[in-house]
């Protein structure tokens, strides 16, 4: 039975589409598989980075609890003390927790050492943890005028507003004063970031 023109080039026109469709399925398939594949790779890409970026925080975090360091110990209870000042004799045990900073830093250099303790989380940390460790050692030089408190939570603004009128206008009643208006400004500050600091690493754990 022969077939006629018209239906020979109906067949070849199905053959052709039918190549056509099979052809562009394949290179949708291949396109589907290159994306997907790329997707994934980010994907893994950001579960290695979160795993780093955990594992350092917890290193961190955990080395701050192991090592019982006087600087360190000294830097977190001025936060406690400046919350409990109303007395003259309580201003002058927060005075001297002052003076104590001020012969740590002379003998332990304070700013080496938490340079060295925030090489971990430069490697792995946020740009909110970067930037507070930048801000501390911002601090610690005396360049409290550099940090942008707007980026940090209410009340540590309020904080640093409160103790700067401190410093500028002097304390209501006196005292036996044993460190400069700059080194005082500067390790209330000092201990309200680094209070911060642990606080952001933990939220950002468990987040």
């Amino acid at each position: 039975m022969k077939v006629s023109k018209i239906g020979r080039r109906k067949i070849f026109e199905q053959i052709v589409i039918s190549t056509l469709t099979a052809l562009l399925a394949a290179v949708l398939s291949i396109i589907g598989f290159h994306f997907t594949s790329r997707i994934e790779a980010e994907n893994d890409r950001k579960q290695k980075q979160f795993e780093y970026k955990v594992a350092a925080y917890q290193i961190f975090l955990g080395s701050v609890s192991r090592t019982q360091s006087p600087i360190i110990a000294e830097i977190l209870s001025i936060g406690e003390l400046t919350q409990q000042v109303a007395t003259d004799s309580q201003i002058q045990t927060l005075e001297d927790s002052f003076e104590k900073l001020v012969k740590l830093n002379h003998e332990y250099q304070i700013s080496l050492q938490l340079n060295n303790d925030f090489n971990i989380l430069r490697l792995h940390g946020s740009e909110a943890v970067l930037r507070n460790c930048d801000d501390i050692l911002a601090v610690l030089a005396l360049r409290e005028y550099t940090v942008d408190w707007k980026k940090y939570p209410t009340e540590l603004q309020t904080l640093h507003k409160n103790w700067l009128e401190i410093q500028k206008n002097g304390m209501a009643y006196g005292w036996d004063a044993k460190v400069s208006s700059d080194e005082r400004l500067m390790f209330v500050l000092l201990s309200s970031l680094y209070r911060n600091l642990l606080g952001q690493l933990r939220r950002e754990i468990q987040s």
